[in-house]
């Protein structure tokens, strides 16, 4: 089952590699919701798959019930609400939305942080700064949906594993000093800005992933961690570099070779992005986290 599945590019990968290893699944779920991207993710996967791998999708609109198999969700945590908070020495403060007449858009009204959950984490954020924390404040998110869409999907699962793929640090990197705005920000045709009231309804927003928080959040909904590593070694572990055909042309070579680039250099995709998986009714180890596991981090 994939979740956030965009323009099916994931399901059109998995199908491929999942054909070429001689391991294909009785069925590969996508849930999405909307009706016109169902079609616009049909109409894209039957141009680029064969009709025999097709055949094997199957689009939901909800959570199907009793899973036995593997829940996908990539880049799905760090599109959930979230609230913003921002802690002082002396005090904790709480972010809304309110119209602003002045500036005839949306605009930030802060005030008194008063939620005890979110006080709980800001006394915890606030002894974690310690003499970092100045005058100027510290900001930073909490996803208040994060537990109850796990629990979800752990209550989906009767026997397998979920895969989170996304963007993120662990706990220790996410609370940085230096990263004391924040990292909610807005994406418009493929540029990244902070403005988040800027063409609202237009843009993407989006915040990095807490995956400290992720794995507490999977261990209250009775789910096992079973591993949490970089994109990079998750991939290279899979054998990613065996896709490099050493037979296909200097072309296609070079094509291969600079995707993979993409996806595992640390000045790409490779640190930034984070894999974790949860285990639920199985045991065992997990091929994606040999190479190096990094739970011991969060």
């Amino acid at each position: 089952l994939e979740l956030g599945a965009g323009s099916g590019a994931l399901a059109k990968s998995m199908l491929i590699a999942f054909d070429e290893m001689g391991i294909l699944p009785n069925r590969y779920l996508i849930l999405e919701p909307s009706a016109s991207l169902q079609n616009l993710q049909k109409e894209q996967l039957a141009a680029q798959l064969p009709e025999a791998l097709f055949a094997l999708l199957e689009w939901v609109t909800e959570l199907p019930q009793h899973i036995v198999g593997v829940i996908i969700a990539n880049e799905v945590i760090d599109a959930l609400p979230v609230e913003v908070i921002r802690i002082y020495p002396n005090n904790s403060e709480q972010a809304f939305v309110v119209w602003s007449e002045e500036k005839q858009q949306f605009d930030w009204d802060w005030q008194t942080l008063i939620d005890p959950e979110l006080q709980r984490i800001a006394n915890q954020l606030h002894n974690y700064l310690g003499t970092h924390l100045s005058d100027t404040g510290y900001t930073t998110e909490v996803s208040p949906f994060l537990l109850p869409w796990l629990t979800s999907l752990a209550d989906s699962l009767a026997q397998g594993s979920i895969l989170l793929l996304d963007y993120g640090y662990s706990r220790k990197e996410y609370w940085s000093p230096q990263r004391r705005m924040g990292t909610l920000r807005a994406y418009y045709r493929q540029r990244v800005h902070q403005d988040v009231f800027w063409q609202v309804g237009l843009q993407d927003l989006t915040t990095s992933v807490d995956f400290t928080s992720v794995a507490e959040a999977g261990h209250r909904a009775g789910l096992t961690l079973a591993g949490f590593t970089t994109q990079a070694n998750f991939l290279l572990s899979l054998g990613l570099l065996d896709l490099v055909d050493p037979q296909a042309d200097v072309v296609t070579q070079l094509k291969i070779a600079q995707q993979i680039k993409t996806l595992t250099l640390p000045d790409e995709m490779g640190e930034t992005f984070k894999a974790m998986a949860f285990l639920k009714g199985v045991e065992g180890a997990l091929t994606g986290f040999s190479m190096r596991d990094l739970r011991f981090q969060l």
